[in-house]
């Protein structure tokens, strides 16, 4: 299959669709887009349902990449790390990659060579920063399956 459309609850259609610093942005929304365009269409209203069901449907596109955004070795690890970053939604990427047991002096490099704001939030970081970030803190080992 190389590209569908979909109904979708509309919460997980905002959030597969989710670009960087909206609020919807998540570690789905990540991972999903690294493999797939994403388009949301419309919400469509309970209403036009019977029987109504008790929550609002989107409708979204979705076209396989030939190529993914980002080449991922080890794509488990790589969620971990996200789950981790996102866990405290309104602390700094700082802050919640300290709560990942990753030495302050790391992060500080991590977040420079990336070109991350340390007080930036999880939601407002792009992508491909996020990707760069987990190589660079995982080539120096400070990226584990316990994240």
């Amino acid at each position: 299959i190389t590209q569908c459309t979909f109904l979708l609850q509309k919460e997980v259609a905002e959030r597969l669709c989710a670009q960087p610093g909206s609020k919807k942005f998540a570690p789905i929304s990540i991972l999903f887009q690294n493999y797939f365009f994403t388009k949301l269409h419309f919400i469509i209203e309970p209403k036009s349902f019977s029987p109504h069901p008790k929550v609002r449907s989107a409708l979204i596109y979705i076209r396989t990449r030939e190529i993914s955004l980002f080449s991922l070795e080890n794509q488990d690890l790589f969620l971990s790390f996200l789950k981790g970053v996102f866990r405290h939604r309104r602390k700094t990427i700082f802050n919640n990659l300290k709560k990942l047991n990753i030495s302050p002096s790391l992060i500080k490099d991590g977040l420079k060579k990336c070109g991350i704001e340390s007080n930036s939030r999880p939601e407002q970081i792009h992508i491909s920063q996020y990707v760069s970030l987990f190589n660079f803190l995982h080539s120096l080992g400070s990226v584990t399956q316990k994240s």
